[in-house]
């Protein structure tokens, strides 16, 4: 059995949310377009 630790996951999470919303600021042009190219 696999598991992941709460502290890991308190420290991660933000972090990758904080990259996201970064890139999707800096690229929304390219955001909206990956976005809609996986949608269809």
């Amino acid at each position: 059995m696999h598991y992941i630790r709460d502290i890991v996951l308190e420290r991660l999470v933000p972090e990758a949310v904080s990259g996201l919303s970064d890139f999707v600021r800096c690229y929304e042009s390219v955001f909206l377009y990956l976005l809609a190219k996986k949608n269809n």
